[in-house]
């Protein structure tokens, strides 16, 4: 008897073929997109820096995205560390930006970090302490 039929070449050779080198043992990066942040009128840097690939199977590639929230400036969203620009409102907003890391062959999972945009205080009131002179027989409270 044969060791090899040709249906069993056949579907061998298809198999080897046909099958990603990720099936035969690769493993997907793991993308970290850091903590959340607050952003306020000056530009912010996240850092993805965190990402790897488990077997180093390749250089991690990064890609940025905006998944919700009002439109941000993303600089560099090719990079571990990007860089966006918000507009300020009266208002506090959200935004999510979510990292895909890969390694060539596979897709990270995806991680999502989310930032808040604080508003824009127009009217930079200072508030001051005023008091008068010291009177023992007034309690003081602090």
């Amino acid at each position: 008897m044969s060791s090899c039929t040709s249906l069993r070449c056949v579907l061998l050779l298809i198999a080897c073929i046909c099958l990603p080198l990720s099936a035969a043992g690769n493993q997907p990066p793991v993308a970290d997109a850091g903590p959340d942040r607050y952003i306020g009128d000056q530009p912010l840097t996240l850092d993805g820096g965190g990402s790897f690939d488990p077997d180093t199977t390749g250089t991690l590639t990064y890609t940025w995205t905006q998944t919700t929230g009002p439109t941000v400036t993303l600089l560099d969203a090719d990079t571990p560390t990007p860089t966006i620009q918000a507009v300020q409102t009266d208002t506090i907003q959200s935004v999510d930006i979510q990292l895909i890391a890969n390694d060539g062959l596979d897709d990270s999972d995806p991680d999502v970090v989310t930032i808040t945009i604080v508003p824009a205080f127009e009217d930079q009131t200072v508030l001051g302490l005023e008091s008068g002179p010291f009177d023992p027989d007034k309690p003081t409270f602090i």
